[in-house]
């Protein structure tokens, strides 16, 4: 999930957190302490997972093929 805002990123991320794991999803949250570089692969690796973060996050970022949908 892509946000221009850092701190409201942040506060539905946690938010929402419970809901996903409910779900059986990873919540990968920016800004947590887990370095970008990390969080992108396990995004990459883990069909079953969440990503919020801003859009400075994903400047360069390519995640090809079905990792990324609305």
């Amino acid at each position: 999930m892509l946000y221009t805002n850092f701190k409201l990123m942040q506060e539905i991320g946690e938010r929402m957190r419970p809901f996903f794991e409910e779900l059986g999803l990873s919540c990968l949250i920016q800004g947590t302490g887990t370095p970008r570089s990390v969080m992108l692969e396990k995004f990459k690796e883990d069909i079953n997972s969440v990503l919020f973060g801003t859009d400075s996050f994903w400047q360069g970022v390519d995640v090809p093929g079905k990792r990324c949908r609305t």
